[in-house]
């Protein structure tokens, strides 16, 4: 397993912008509604306008009903493109996923209205204490392979035996 190193953290804006943002701009429009921006609520952004596809620069995205202090994190009303986020075909649900992976945020969606959703994201570290840490994507991947997948797999033959 290979070390892994917070890199977003050691960019400067534009070397973040250049790496996540496919619209451009995205940190000038964040330090235009949160001058006091910090590294993670810079990073929790990119991570956003990264999964769901330049979404910053659009409609379905609410600056006004953005919580720059919830909680620990940040929490972001969107309304998705097609109304949701898949694991395929547009990916938005994969990016977020495997993105919240790489730089140690934990991400959570919420429902917040009937056309809009609430994404919340919070700083972890990759250190062992519960409800602070979070794995890399080959740790979750290994998790997965080693403990996790064998259950679904057994779980998903009995519900079809079941319906012979």
């Amino acid at each position: 397993m290979t070390e892994q190193r917070d890199f977003v953290g050691e960019m400067t804006d534009r070397e973040l912008e250049e790496h996540f943002d496919f619209e451009g701009g995205h940190i000038r429009l964040l330090l235009r509604h949160k001058p006091d921006a910090t590294w993670f609520h810079k990073k929790a952004l990119a991570i956003l306008n990264y999964a769901l596809t330049g979404i910053l620069t659009t409609d379905n995205f609410s600056w006004d009903k953005t919580d720059w202090d919830w909680d620990t994190g940040v929490k972001f009303v969107v309304a998705p493109y097609w109304g949701g986020l898949s694991s395929y075909d547009f990916a938005e649900l994969t990016r977020l996923v495997f993105a919240a992976h790489e730089y140690g945020i934990r991400v959570q969606i919420l429902p917040y209205s009937q056309k809009s959703l609430a994404i919340s994201m919070h700083k972890r570290d990759r250190g062992t204490e519960p409800c602070k840490r979070h794995p890399t994507l080959d740790q979750s991947i290994g998790d997965w392979k080693g403990r996790l997948s064998p259950g679904i797999y057994e779980y998903v033959r009995q519900c079809f035996e079941l319906t012979k």
